[in-house]
Formats: structure tokens, C-alpha cells, sequence
């Protein structure tokens, strides 16, 4: 009965022995794969940039008219794809401000017939451009324009 004790015994030390082998190689290997993983946290991960889109299309507007534009910007985080309203953020300009001049805000004033090309840029993204035609004013008598 003693020899099965110590058979017993023996057998409880080399799996008291395998566990913590196992258990090492375990948390090693759970601390590596962090090192050399390709694919970072979403929490470390800044998100970037894609395009910036304007809103509204091909505009035309007569002398003295306004017209809002917005800009909306597409980013990834590599997770997933957002959007976000960059109105305020954008540099706006426009290709001949003395056509239309373009507020901070995306406001344009149309200031003397022609076409000019606005654009928006952001953490050096540069949006789609989009025309702007400017015509003359139309004349308070004029029974065109009435229509």
C-alpha cells in the first residue's frame, strides 16, 4: 500500500510540475501576441481622414446671392468607417474670390459674374471641387427674370 501512495505521489508532483510548464508557456505567449500583432486596439488607433465631400453640388447664384456649402469628412480608425460634419474645421477657398468671396464658415457671396471653383481642405485633404457659376444680377423691369 505504501508503493501506491508513493506512486500516487509521484504522479501529483509531475502534474503539479506540467501545470506550471503549461501555465508559463500560457502567459508568455498571451504577452508576445500583443508585441506582434499587426492589428492594433481600437483605443490606440487614431482615426484618419479619407476624403472630404461639399455639399451643395454645381451651384448657380446670381450677384449679390448667397449660398451655404457644408463639408462632411469620411474617416477610418481601421475598424470601422464614420462620418463627420467639418464645416467649421476646413480651410474654404475659392479659385477667384473676386467672382465669390467664402467665409470661414462655407457662407459665399456672389460678388461679379463668372465661375469659380470652391474647394475645402483638412489635415491636408483636399475635397471634391465644386463650381460655382455667378450670372448678373437680373433688372427689376426685365419680364424674363419674373418668370
Amino acid at each position: 500500500m505504501t508503493s501506491i501512495q508513493h506512486s500516487a505521489k509521484v504522479d501529483f508532483k509531475k502534474s503539479h510540475k506540467y501545470l506550471w510548464v503549461g501555465l508559463l508557456l500560457s502567459v508568455g505567449l498571451t504577452s508576445c501576441s500583443s508585441v506582434f500583432s499587426t492589428t492594433p486596439s481600437p483605443s490606440t488607433v487614431a482615426p484618419t481622414l479619407l476624403s472630404i465631400s461639399l455639399r451643395p453640388g454645381p451651384v448657380a447664384i446670381a450677384v449679390g446671392g448667397e449660398v451655404q456649402f457644408s463639408a462632411t469628412g469620411e474617416y477610418t480608425d481601421r475598424l470601422i468607417t464614420f462620418t463627420k460634419d467639418l464645416t467649421s474645421t476646413v480651410v474654404w477657398t475659392s479659385s477667384d474670390p473676386s467672382i465669390a468671396a467664402i467665409s470661414s464658415s462655407g457662407l459665399v457671396t456672389a460678388l461679379h459674374p463668372g465661375n469659380t471653383n470652391i474647394m475645402a481642405v483638412a489635415f491636408g485633404v483636399k475635397s471634391e471641387t465644386i463650381i460655382l457659376t455667378v450670372s448678373a444680377p437680373s433688372e427689376p423691369g426685365n419680364q424674363e427674370s419674373a418668370k
